[in-house]
């Protein structure tokens, strides 16, 4: 039993059943080459991806400052810039580097996710005070800050 459509079993089956073309058995770097065939073109189904919106509500943003420059406003910008772009926030913690990690994180916990994703988006990449941001959603369920 196969999970593969019919159509795609046929054309493998119908692929099978076509004449091999000969392949040197070796490439001109003298490197074995059995598998490949360069000359062969696979057929492999098409396939239309969208971008997929992550069930995360809650985002870390690095990198916003230096370690040790974190002040109160950072929070409130954060939190002012969020609401007005992406949606309601329910909290924001602003957590300074460590030993453990090197860069500032902010935590902004978003009331849904469609608007998390929409601040990952924003944010990722996003120069702000002359530093790269890095955004990314984790599960605010198993990641505590």
């Amino acid at each position: 039993v196969s999970n593969l459509p019919a159509w795609l079993i046929k054309k493998q089956q119908e692929d099978q059943q076509k004449p091999q073309p000969s392949s040197s058995s070796s490439s001109s770097q003298g490197i074995a080459n059995h598998d490949k065939d360069p000359t062969k073109v696979q057929d492999v189904p098409t396939t239309i991806t969208t971008t997929a919106l992550t069930p995360f509500k809650l985002l870390i943003l690095s990198n916003m400052v230096a370690p040790g420059e974190t002040d109160d406003e950072l929070e409130a910008e954060v939190k002012e810039e969020c609401e007005s772009t992406c949606g309601p926030v329910l909290s924001i913690k602003v957590m300074d580097a460590d030993h453990v990690q090197p860069y500032v994180r902010v935590f902004v916990l978003f009331q849904e996710c469609k608007d998390a994703n929409q601040a990952e988006a924003l944010f990722q990449g996003r120069s702000f005070a002359g530093r790269v941001i890095t955004a990314r959603l984790v599960d605010e369920t198993t990641f505590r800050p």
